[in-house]
């Protein structure tokens, strides 16, 4: 059975707004005024594979027959003047035949059963359970997991994800394959994210390495000898023996050069001196002295211009920090390397004063070293950097496998491992049962062409001609008849003098033997088999062109095939109805109870819309005069008039009898009762009730009932009184 239609983009239904047919019932009805779309339901039933863009899912995905009644079948069916297809019934005169094809096709329902059961197992109930459903929730359930390691790294690795980040499947799938393919490197999360705002970064490029200053010279300088050495003159001059007695060696080299500039007077007495203290301080101060003391000279200036240098260096380094730099640890070591070159300036700057004194440098070694460290760090992260740079895209490529691998191996390994081991077994199990439906399907394939073997020893054409020709006759077509044609498993239409009917036939009788010719085809086949499938059933407008009293016809017939179907004596399965015209509308759907659904098909501009009703939608005042006359109490004043109304209604539409005449069917008193009940058509229908009432008493409103019910039975129309009077 079909469970849901949905007719999407073709003719009047647009784009982007599909209409719906859903939880379709046994028995289903469509109403809808000519153009408003029915006919485009219709072919896509007839076939789906012209309307790519629409769908139609069935129970159990078990697609049956499906035989459609609408203007294509009339037209592809019945050129008046060609041969038409024969149906082809099962003869009843080979006993042991059809007990075989009965039993065959016994067993082939049993396979059919089986199959269904498999599938119900393999897709549940409506496609959304069972071993399929189970696969579906599973990956759905496994994309969700996947999608939020997504949204956790994206941020800082988007780049990464570069053509799945916008799709949840992809993501997963693309995860899936890096599983079977990925040999990357596992790497920590920081790596990778440090290593992304260089890879990543586009616009980054090569970075100038910081240059240090080398402060091996401060470190040689910091270590001379001279500095720790006691520099005094010569110690075999005459006054060497005072100088050292006073150990004022420094303060009378200081005083010298105020000796020479005060005219070799001695600077405290002003006295002269003697001759020979001129000679004897150059003597103590001899070349010896001179050089170290010029040493100390300059290792005080190279001291002072090296430690100036390497600290404006250092400085540099603070105020432009470089990739990588940890200034928070640099900037105290190089507030330690200025104090420390103050303090041995200082020490210096007293040994250059004093050069007898010995002095002792604070070491730089320690600071520059860790000074250097931190820069050297810096540096291999700038060289790094500059290497990605030179070779981004293999860099990307490399670094986008590790980012994958540290999804695979510390985000979801046992996750994946557990969606991979179920998913096998599920998808394990629908291949089991997939093999089992083709092993039964095959078994089915074969039965069904024995019993298609067996039935072309019993099918015949001839049983419909009777069929048709007596239906024909029944209803009062008796200008043509339906006859086996020479060309073997075909009809042709036919006068009674037996010469071809050609183009002659009136729509109305064209329409009436297409549909007879249908409801024939429902109980056979065109097949010479006479093989009957269960089947879906689609009748589209079969009443247009038809006379009133055909309609009824036609209508009867439908519902003979609705209560066939509730018996399960004939293999369609279910039936859509759809209708333009009211009446049949109302006919064919009246008092129908149980396993049915309404839609109705409208359209607005020139788009077509559905629309599902639970009840019938379809409501008429003629419905409602019925109605008013099975109420339990039928003497009110207006039951004459309520049976007037009906009488008007129903033969203008349906009987096809001029309403006037009626009386013509009655003798005697019947037909007194019948000109009296007519006579309201001109008197009581427009005036007060109470003395009409009144006189007819006599003849009471049960005769009146009598005379009702006898005029539908005298017309030939006594089932519609029935169906009307006693609803199911």
């Amino acid at each position: 059975m079909i469970e849901f239609v949905e007719v999407h983009n073709v003719a009047s239904y647009r784009l982007n707004d599909p209409q719906k047919l859903e939880a379709a019932a046994t028995f289903n009805f469509l109403y809808g005024s000519n153009g408003s779309g029915k006919t485009t339901i219709s072919r896509l039933m007839q076939n789906p594979l012209l309307f790519p863009d629409s769908l139609i899912r069935w129970k159990a995905a078990n697609r049956l027959e499906t035989l459609v009644y609408n203007r294509d079948f009339v037209a592809q069916n019945f050129v008046q003047s060609s041969e038409i297809r024969g149906i082809f019934t099962l003869g009843q005169q080979k006993v042991e035949t059809l007990n075989q094809i009965a039993a065959l096709s016994q067993d082939a329902g049993n396979l059919s059963s089986q199959i269904g059961q498999l599938l119900r197992t393999r897709d549940g109930e409506n496609g959304s359970e069972g071993e399929s459903g189970r696969l579906r929730n599973l990956i759905a359930a496994f994309t969700d997991r996947c999608w939020q390691l997504k949204v956790k790294h994206d941020r800082k690795l988007q780049a990464a994800f570069a053509g799945v980040r916008s799709d949840r499947i992809k993501f997963k799938n693309r995860l899936l394959t890096e599983k079977k393919d990925n040999k990357a490197q596992l790497r920590s999360l920081e790596y990778l994210e440090t290593k992304a705002l260089s890879v990543f970064d586009t616009t980054s490029s090569i970075e100038a390495l910081p240059s240090l200053p080398d402060a091996t010279r401060l470190i040689e300088l910091e270590a001379a000898p001279v500095l720790q050495r006691v520099i005094v003159g010569k110690a075999d001059v005459d006054i060497s023996a005072m100088i050292k007695k006073l150990s004022n060696s420094d303060w009378v080299r200081e005083g010298i050069s105020f000796y020479k500039v005060n005219d070799e007077f001695c600077p405290f007495c002003q006295q002269k001196p003697p001759e020979t203290l001129g000679k004897s301080l150059e003597d103590y101060f001899d070349d010896a002295f001179i050089r170290d003391a010029q040493a100390i000279d300059q290792i005080c200036s190279d001291y002072k211009i090296i430690a100036n240098q390497t600290e404006a260096r250092y400085q540099e380094l603070l105020n432009n920090p470089v990739r990588g730099l940890e200034v928070d640890k640099l900037r105290p070591l190089i507030d330690s390397f200025h104090y420390t070159v103050a303090l041995n300036i200082a020490l210096l700057d007293s040994k250059k004063k004093e050069p007898s004194k010995k002095v002792i440098l604070t070491p730089l070694e320690d600071v520059v070293n860790k000074i250097t460290i931190l820069t050297g760090v810096a540096i291999n992260l700038i060289q790094a950097h500059n290497d990605l740079v030179r070779n981004r895209d293999a860099e990307k490529a490399r670094l986008i496998d590790e980012i994958w691998k540290y999804l695979l191996d510390n985000e979801i390994k046992e996750e994946l491992a557990s969606f991979e081991q179920q998913a096998n077994n599920i998808v394990k199990s629908i291949a089991g049962i997939d093999q089992k439906i083709k092993h039964k399907a095959s078994e089915k394939a074969q039965i069904e062409d024995e019993i298609r073997k067996l039935e072309k020893l019993t099918t015949s054409i001839e049983p419909t001609i009777a069929d048709i020709n007596a239906d024909l006759t029944r209803w009062g077509f008796t200008g043509f008849a339906l006859a086996k044609a020479d060309k073997n498993g075909f009809y042709r239409l036919v006068r009674e003098d037996g010469t071809a009917v050609n183009d002659s036939l009136s729509e109305g009788e064209k329409s009436f033997v297409t549909f007879l010719y249908f409801y024939r085809l429902l109980k056979g086949s065109n097949s010479e088999s006479g093989t009957v499938n269960d089947r879906v059933v689609v009748i589209d407008d079969p009443v247009s062109s038809l006379d009133s009293n055909v309609l009824y016809v036609v209508s009867s017939l439908i519902r003979s095939l609705f209560k066939e179907i509730r018996e399960g004596s004939n293999p369609i399965k279910q039936i859509f109805v759809l209708t333009h015209n009211v009446y049949f509308h109302k006919e064919v759907t009246y008092k129908l109870q149980g396993l049915c659904k309404y839609w109705v098909v409208r359209k607005l501009g020139s788009t077509s819309k559905i629309e599902s009703y639970s009840s019938n939608p379809i409501k008429s005042s003629y419905e409602l005069l019925w109605a008013e006359l099975r109420r339990l109490d039928p003497s009110k004043p207006t039951t004459q008039n309520t049976m007037r109304r009906i009488l008007e209604t129903y033969f203008k539409h349906f009987g096809s009898i001029d309403v006037e005449k009626l009386d013509d069917f009655f003798d005697g008193q019947d037909k007194y009762l019948v000109r009296s009940l007519l006579s309201w058509m001109h008197d009581g229908s427009h005036s007060i009730h109470d003395d009409l009432h009144i006189s007819s008493a006599d003849s009471g409103v049960d005769d009146y009932f009598r005379v009702f019910k006898k005029i539908f039975a005298d017309t030939k129309h006594g089932a519609h009184y029935e169906m009307m009077m006693h609803p199911i």
